[in-house]
């Protein structure tokens, strides 16, 4: 009864927004129809709608454009021989992270979306969202300090990821944002609207390649 009542009040609120419907008045609709077509848990979807303010910066960022456009700039030497070898396989990686998206990348780019420090010397990689520059220690982090200036949070609390936490949504399992794989749980790829799965194994195998001619 509770579940036809919160159709019914989805329902209700769609045709009456008329054609000024905003983003945030369609995420319900769109987060009850992805927990149908992956079969995820009511738990999942309430867990969501109650965080909709929190995480409607990532939903909005999937339905616009797709394109990110990285500057990149170093903070120590990299060892790639090609600027422009190690920008394609930069762009190969975020690709199969962000299946759908796509990405450019470049020494100098005054449009540019983000702006990425490579060979970070400082003590651990981080996202500083003012500026939309995130400082990578490694390469291999790029995703998830990118999905901090899209909008996302970590899926742990404090710094020790083995702790439940209340910020883990329900059936997430391993995720980026919880430091616990290569690609997106189900609550990312939802509010990025990714097309189609990641390949785990692709992924870590282009993590491998570029770790290899970075840091021979």
């Amino acid at each position: 009864m509770k579940r036809l009542l919160l159709i019914s009040l989805i329902f209700i609120a769609a045709c009456g927004s008329g054609s000024g419907t905003s983003s945030s008045s369609g995420f319900a609709g769109a987060a009850l129809t992805f927990q149908t077509e992956k079969g995820l848990s009511d738990e999942w979807y309430s867990w969501l709608i109650s965080r909709q303010s929190y995480y409607l910066e990532a939903y909005n960022r999937g339905r616009g454009d797709r394109t990110v456009r990285v500057e990149i700039s170093y903070d120590s030497d990299i060892a790639w021989d090609s600027e422009e070898e190690h920008f394609a396989a930069l762009k190969t990686l975020a690709e199969l992270q962000f299946p759908g998206w796509s990405f450019t990348f470049s020494a100098s780019d005054s449009d540019a979306d983000v702006r990425a420090v490579l060979g970070y010397t400082g003590v651990s990689s981080y996202a500083n969202l003012s500026t939309d520059t995130i400082y990578l220690i490694y390469e291999g982090i790029f995703a998830h300090e990118l999905g901090h200036i899209l909008g996302l949070y970590h899926h742990y609390c404090g710094n020790d990821v083995s702790t439940p936490c209340s910020e883990s949504p329900p059936d997430e399992g391993k995720c980026i944002m919880g430091r616990s794989a290569a690609s997106w749980g189900p609550t990312e790829q939802f509010l990025l609207n990714l097309t189609g799965e990641s390949d785990e194994d692709a992924i870590l195998s282009q993590m491998g390649y570029i770790y290899t001619n970075s840091y021979p």
